[in-house]
């Protein structure tokens, strides 16, 4: 009887697997150097990477505006593991390699394959270009990779939205005991003071934002943000948004 229970497991569990469609989507990787100085990791978070995966090295610098400039050499990986692989890097000039030396820090552009979901949120393509914001107190970010890679949906993101919003809200009512709100200039709000309008924003107003950011990802990439101070600063500077054809 016991045997029979197993094998009636196994073969719902092959079935399963064998209904999971698959598909393959480039992630940017965050780079980090071991406590030693010598061993390089890739942070890949529950993504799954094989032994000989190859990749494009990238610089983090917020200064750039494309999101390939700077491309620094290439890496394999050698060890792989769930949370964080390990990888040789080669780069096209020594100056490069002694600049991720001294840094400590760097992109890789991987292309994986991960299980393909009818819904992929705003949340999913920050964590593409590895872009990721957390509260005002540092508490924690708003989200990973993990949270949205096999399992994501409206729901999901609604709810990240609705925490994300909370802190903006929080952050705006914060400052405001502590200065003077700056006037916005430019843009949709211009003439408004920016706190009120922190204070004012819906989950369509951070959406905005949100989708902003995933189409000019450079200077956002391998970092993480306060989503408040950065929301802020979008405001401030006219609230630039995507033009949708």
């Amino acid at each position: 009887m016991k045997n029979s229970i197993l094998i009636a497991c196994i073969l719902l569990a092959t079935a399963t697997q064998a209904k999971t469609k698959y598909e393959t989507v480039e992630f940017y990787l965050r780079l980090a150097l071991a406590e030693c100085g010598e061993t390089v990791y890739v942070k890949n978070a529950g993504i799954p990477l094989s032994s000989g995966d190859k990749g494009l090295i990238y610089s983090i610098d917020h200064t750039l505006s494309e999101v390939n400039d700077e491309m620094l050499g290439y890496g394999v990986i050698q060890n792989p593991d769930q949370g964080s692989s390990i990888i040789q890097l080669f780069f096209l000039h020594e100056a490069d390699e002694q600049e991720f030396y001294k840094k400590g820090s760097a992109l890789i552009r991987m292309a994986v394959e991960i299980p393909k979901l009818s819904y992929r949120s705003i949340f999913f393509e920050l964590t593409q270009r590895n872009i990721f914001m957390m509260d005002v107190e540092e508490k924690g970010r708003f989200y990973d990779i993990w949270d949205v890679l096999e399992e994501d949906n409206e729901m999901i993101e609604n709810a990240i939205l609705a925490r994300m919003l909370e802190d903006i809200h929080f952050t705006a009512s914060a400052m405001r005991d502590q200065m003077e709100s700056p006037m916005i200039k430019e843009g949709p709000y211009s003439g408004t003071d920016l706190f009120t309008v922190m204070e004012e924003s819906t989950d369509k107003d951070l959406m905005e934002f949100l989708i902003y950011v995933s189409a000019r990802p450079r200077i956002y990439m391998g970092a993480e943000w306060k989503a408040s101070e950065i929301y802020a600063t979008w405001l401030y500077e006219g609230a630039p948004m995507v033009v949708k054809e």
